[in-house]
């Protein structure tokens, strides 16, 4: 039977090379035996010649072969039991994976309005590093330990004193959470929302889809809600049964209008009657041009408003940091869904931060990108008065994009299409509302987004220059196109 077939001594030779460059002896008896076993030459269930039998045929020292079998057997390929001798093991090896089909190539954009960027070219290297120091030389040992998953007190104090500065936020450390960002933010939440018995939340419709993701997967339906000039109508929450809600009053994006001070107090007063709970997403709420920008939300009604906020628009999105500012009551169920799997975010940038915000660099910092982000809305603004006259900019002077309202309906997709191929990368306000539609009083007009936080400056006016073309052009496309249609007409009825 197979099971019990032993290879003969002769079956198995191995010629060693000796050569000054080759492997030790044992190793090549290692190799031959391994490729063996993988080559099918000794099969499942054969048994091996003894060590010292193996030994005497090779001309080499017992040891070698023992050496080279327990290997084997370490390795899975071989078995060995007292009374059994050494079995070569029957081999379960992955199948081969199939190869994924070709990715098409990252396009090369010339000119990239897309919304939600910052200028990474200005981040403060030098600042950062020159605070990184402070913060690593300053840090006691314990501290490099694995670290209490709310965040440092380092930084939980500064943001408490920074937030409370300049955006009016009302907390105390205890209540400041440090998160990987947004997003992270929104994960955690979302369990505490599952915990305490709230499955659904109404999100704005048009909003930032990406954010919808976190809740989806920890079981909260987002619930999408209509927005109009004045942000988020507050009477929807009310009408779809909510009890929470995720809103950008002081820049609502993609529309970049302000919740209006009518809507503030519906919405506090809707979060006071319901027992609800508000995230309040402050996301780029640093950038305002000409105006003073509102206080929280939050400073308004702190029992009922989760704070949050990151560095991704003020600095850049690879440091993911970010912060929560929870009600009292919210704060040990968080804490909650944290301890189990989330083991906080590195410290080391924490401290950075820290140093960040107490040293005053990152004031210094957001004072230039203020002036800097400025110029570049002016420079969008007014070449969009040069090549598209009839364009309308909505929204306030505030945050890194401009929601733009041309003066004709286009086929946005082949708008997108032209626009790529030449090097342009617009956004689509369609693709901020759920299932990527406008609604019913808007599909009258086209209607972009355009970023200007992550366009060198210099590369603005010609930006929009190309896409005044690529607009151009797929309006002489859809002219020529119905011109043959009513040719064929007059043709088929004359």
């Amino acid at each position: 039977m197979a099971a019990h077939q032993t290879v003969q001594s002769s079956e198995f030779l191995v010629e060693f090379d000796d050569s000054p460059d080759a492997l030790p002896r044992v190793r090549q008896l290692e190799q031959a035996l391994r490729s063996a076993v993988r080559g099918g030459r000794l099969g499942p269930a054969v048994r091996l010649p003894a060590s010292r039998t193996l030994a005497h045929q090779l001309g080499c020292s017992r040891w070698m072969v023992v050496e080279a079998y327990e290997q084997l057997v370490a390795e899975g390929y071989l078995s060995s039991r007292t009374g059994a001798g050494t079995q070569v093991v029957e081999l379960h090896e992955a199948k081969p994976v199939a190869v994924a089909p070709a990715v098409a190539p990252t396009p090369t954009w010339v000119h990239d309005f897309q919304p939600g960027v910052p200028d990474l070219s200005s981040f403060p290297r030098d600042a950062w590093l020159r605070s990184a120091r402070v913060a690593v030389n300053g840090a006691p040992t314990p501290m490099l330990d694995y670290a209490d998953p709310a965040g440092v007190p380092t930084l939980r104090h500064a943001l408490a004193d920074y937030l409370g500065r300049v955006r009016g936020v009302a907390t105390d450390p205890a209540r400041v959470m440090i998160s990987s960002g947004t997003t992270h933010a929104l994960g955690i939440l979302a369990q505490a929302l599952v915990d305490q018995g709230i499955t659904r939340i109404g999100v704005e419709n048009p909003g930032w889809i990406p954010l919808r993701s976190p809740l989806r997967r920890s079981g909260v339906e987002p619930v999408p809600l209509p927005v109009d000039g004045q942000g988020l109508i507050v009477e929807a929450l009310a009408e779809q049964g909510l009890r929470a809600a995720l809103v950008t009053p002081a820049h609502q994006f993609p529309t970049g209008t302000v919740l209006s001070a009518s809507r503030r107090a519906a919405l506090l007063g809707w979060a006071h009657r319901v027992d609800g709970l508000i995230l309040e997403d402050d996301y780029d709420a640093e950038y305002r041009y000409g105006r003073s920008p509102l206080g929280a939300l939050q400073g308004l009604a702190g029992d009922h408003v989760v704070y949050l906020g990151s560095v991704s628009k003020t600095l850049a999105p690879s440091l993911r940091l970010g912060w929560m500012v929870c009600p009292s009551r919210w704060v040990e169920p968080v804490l909650k869904g944290r301890r189990g799997t989330d083991l906080g975010v590195s410290v080391l940038e924490q401290l950075t931060l820290a140093e960040m915000l107490t040293s005053g660099r990152l004031d210094k910092h957001l004072r230039r990108m203020r002036r800097h982000y400025r110029e570049r809305r002016e420079m969008l603004l007014a070449a969009l008065i040069t090549h598209l006259p009839g364009a309308r900019a909505g929204g306030v002077p505030a945050g890194l994009h401009i929601p733009v309202t041309l003066d004709r309906p286009v086929d946005e997709q082949g708008l997108l299409a032209v626009a790529r191929r030449d090097g342009v990368r617009i956004a689509l306000l369609a693709d901020f509302y759920a299932g990527g539609r406008l609604p019913e009083d808007l599909t009258g007009a086209a209607h972009l987004v355009l970023g200007f936080g992550g366009i060198p400056a210099r590369r603005i006016n010609e930006g929009v220059a190309r896409l005044s073309a690529a607009l151009d052009e797929v309006h002489a496309s859809r002219r020529g196109r119905a011109g043959t249609l009513i040719g064929r007409y007059h043709s088929m009825v004359g």
